[in-house]
């Protein structure tokens, strides 16, 4: 966006992690092009609900706007939190671009391959930008994708259900931390908590390293991030995990 001279504007979420309609629309001016989400959010793990989509969707079409919707976590959901896509809104589809990856749905991060669903004149530009900047992506790469989408997907089910597994042992860490605040984690395999302690987020990110904990800034995400942390779990044996979070908690007791 900066390449090409635009000014991202930042809307803070509310204190549940979703979308305050009214906070985003008055942000809105004439010169306003576009609008962007992530959902599941990195890093907040939040899955928007359909009237938040909705009223979103209403929003874009009242100020002729593009909608660009991070979608690469769709299929990592718990509970009863379904994921609703952008381009379920018939009304939108010629201003929505979808973004999303294989990196998270079949664990192929090292691959980097992704793609856009958007409407052609959308497509083709982002076809000349890409081919200047990357030209294609590699034949054995593209080939693996094709194998992932084809193949039996027994797999991407059970990666959630372990993702599920390790996000309950975590969560269940995280509620005896004194000083810490943490939401449920609705999708994605991040946790965002927020924290009380008379330190900064990127100093706590170093606290932490020095004690076999790796955390990332909340201001990282953002200048609305200060006071938080993202903690992940997802590449990390159960064992580990809990060794991790037991550090964690004896890191933060340190600090009171």
């Amino acid at each position: 966006m900066l390449l090409f001279g635009g000014v991202p504007v930042l809307v803070p979420l509310d204190k549940n992690f979703g979308l305050d309609i009214e906070a985003v629309e008055r942000k809105v001016t004439p010169r306003t092009k576009m609008m962007m989400i992530s959902n599941p959010c990195n890093p907040t793990g939040r899955v928007l609900k359909y009237a938040e989509l909705k009223a979103l969707v209403d929003l874009v079409l009242r100020h002729d706007m593009l909608l660009i919707a991070d979608e690469v976590y769709h299929k990592l959901t718990y509970d009863d939190n379904k994921h609703i896509s952008v381009m379920q809104f018939e009304e939108i589809r010629d201003r929505a671009v979808l973004l999303n990856s294989f990196s998270k749905t079949y664990a192929m991060t090292g691959w980097r391959v992704g793609y856009i669903l958007a409407d052609s004149p959308v497509i083709n530009n982002a076809v000349k930008f890409h081919k200047s900047l990357l030209t294609c992506v590699s034949t054995p790469s593209q080939k693996a994708c094709v194998a992932a989408l084809l193949g039996p997907q027994d797999c991407v089910e059970e990666m959630r259900l372990e993702y599920t597994r390790r996000r309950q042992l975590m969560l269940k860490h995280l509620k005896t931390i004194d000083g810490i605040d943490s939401l449920s984690s609705e999708g994605a395999f991040y946790f965002y908590p927020r924290f009380q302690h008379d330190i900064l987020s990127k100093d706590l990110v170093n606290y932490m390293y020095d004690r076999g904990v790796l955390i990332r800034s909340g201001t990282e995400f953002g200048a609305n991030g200060e006071g938080y942390f993202r903690v992940a779990y997802a590449a990390t044996p159960e064992a580990t995990l809990e060794n991790g979070m037991i550090r964690l908690k004896e890191a933060f007791d340190s600090l009171r």
